[in-house]
């Protein structure tokens, strides 16, 4: 089967974007996939990738992924 370039390229953006912002600062990052196969959901999750989506895209879906990841923005650090 045809293999994803997806997830090489999530994993070395977010370890680039863990050594550039800290924590209060790192932008969430949204997957949008033709990919509906758990194994790569949990691909993608252990990358470090904020929110999963599969096409066709369910606008509420894309709504709730984004209010997650505000909610994760605005929540207090950690350790503070």
């Amino acid at each position: 089967p045809p293999r994803s370039t997806l997830f090489p390229y999530t994993t070395l953006f977010r370890s680039h974007v863990y050594r550039e912002w800290s924590n209060g600062e790192r932008p969430n990052i949204i997957v949008l996939t033709a990919g509906v196969m758990p194994e790569e959901r949990k691909t993608c999750m252990d990358a470090g990738v904020s929110e999963f989506l599969s096409k066709p895209v369910v606008p509420a879906d894309l709504v709730r992924a984004l209010e997650r990841c505000r909610r994760i923005e605005e929540a207090p650090e950690r350790g503070r």
